[in-house]
């Protein structure tokens, strides 16, 4: 709690960042395709370990949702 997230990655590969958060639409996937993000670097509001499990979820189910496409 207060950290700030560390966005060295996503800022090397192009990860669209705003006010020092990953943005994220609802199934977790970022402005790069095949590229996701869940927990406390995200753009959700809530910073809490039950909502970054269900970021984590989301995340797994949507790649593999478009792996199988």
């Amino acid at each position: 709690i207060g950290s700030i997230p560390n966005l060295d990655l996503a800022g090397k590969i192009g990860v669209k960042v705003e006010d020092r958060y990953i943005k994220t639409d609802k199934f977790q996937r970022t402005n790069i395709e095949g590229v996701f993000s869940a927990g406390d670097v995200t753009n959700n509001p809530l910073k809490q370990i039950v909502t970054a499990c269900g970021e984590g979820a989301i995340a797994a189910d949507t790649a593999y949702r478009e792996l199988i496409k």
